[in-house]
């Protein structure tokens, strides 16, 4: 889900979506995006924010989006080792869940 990058001296913008990769991985990341989008009944942010694009791009190039948007937590527990929480709320005693849905410890700083 790499976007293709133009750039010259003056601007850089940002293009169609990329052939590298696995393309399985981009198969499925937009087969579970597009799940999300049409077959999952529960309201989530991220469902929410598509159905709203939805409105003023095409179906399929929202899909995308929301896969990118996937990809980025995916990624990130990937590489952290880390569990991801699909809520916002408070963990029991190990501190907060940031905007991604990851948990964030708390520093304790002593005497303070």
């Amino acid at each position: 889900m790499t976007p293709c990058s133009y750039a010259s001296g003056e601007a850089a913008r940002r293009g169609r979506i990329t052939r590298a990769g696995s393309e399985l991985m981009r198969l499925l990341q937009f087969e579970a995006a597009q799940i999300l989008l049409v077959r999952v009944k529960r309201m989530s942010c991220l469902k929410s924010w598509g159905l709203r694009l939805c409105k003023r791009k095409p179906t399929k190039l929202v899909i995308a989006a929301i896969a990118r948007k996937l990809a980025v937590p995916m990624l990130a527990v990937w590489k952290n080792g880390t569990t991801f929480q699909p809520t916002r709320e408070k963990l029991s005693g190990d501190g907060r869940i940031n905007k991604y849905g990851f948990a964030e410890k708390q520093s304790h700083v002593a005497g303070a």
